[in-house]
């Protein structure tokens, strides 16, 4: 049987090879669709990840987190309530959460390289912080 601890460390290096992606495309000068549309897949991937991983956490302690219509921000709420992530930390992920949001139910043809910009500039402080704040998960 898998442990808790095996699925995060998959998780993790699944997030890593995905992170690894971004760099090239961010290297392209003049991004058009192509490149935005590659951009927002790895972003809302990143998230997905780290959903992934504090699910796996909160399984771990037995909670349960209700599927509903907002089960993805009370998954957040549920970390930061049980000191699982940092109230700043929970900030910062629900802007990759809101954005996983707009990429899931909007049109790719409606990003702006402005706003995937912003949250891939932050992206290697935020992975680093959520890594450390979770490694007494994995350890």
């Amino acid at each position: 049987m898998v442990s808790f601890s095996q699925k995060i460390i998959a998780e993790i290096e699944n997030v890593k090879s995905t992170l690894l992606k971004l760099h090239p495309v961010l290297e392209v000068e003049n991004k058009d669709f192509p490149e935005l549309a590659a951009i927002a897949t790895i972003l809302q991937n990143f998230y997905n990840g780290v959903e992934n991983i504090l699910k796996q956490i909160l399984l771990s302690k037995n909670i349960i987190v209700e599927k509903s219509d907002n089960w993805h921000k009370d998954l957040l709420e549920k970390v930061d309530k049980h000191t699982i992530i940092s109230e700043q930390l929970k900030y910062q992920l629900y802007e990759y959460l809101i954005f996983r949001h707009y990429f899931i139910h909007g049109y790719a043809i409606c990003l702006e390289e402005t706003q995937l910009l912003t949250l891939t500039d932050k992206l290697e402080k935020v992975w680093g912080q959520f890594l450390f704040e979770i490694r007494p998960y994995f350890e």
